[in-house]
């Protein structure tokens, strides 16, 4: 798996997320994020930019990140 991280919890509610980097990994596949729940959680608008960019950040997602 190299260096690429794995994410099992998909609940970030309320979490404090900084740096936040939820883009591709080394073997050029996605972050799968589909279905993660956002509420609450609290991102810095270039992080929350970056999570918009994934293409698994489903409609709910979305909409609470403000992506668009």
């Amino acid at each position: 798996m190299g260096n690429d991280v794995v994410f099992c919890v998909q609940n970030f509610d309320n979490a404090i997320l900084t740096n936040a980097r939820f883009g591709k990994g080394k073997n050029g596949e996605w972050a799968q994020l589909d279905g993660v729940n956002w509420d609450g959680a609290l991102l810095s608008s270039s992080d929350a930019q970056r999570v918009c960019e994934n293409p698994t950040v489903d409609d709910y997602g979305k909409a609470i990140l403000g992506c668009k």
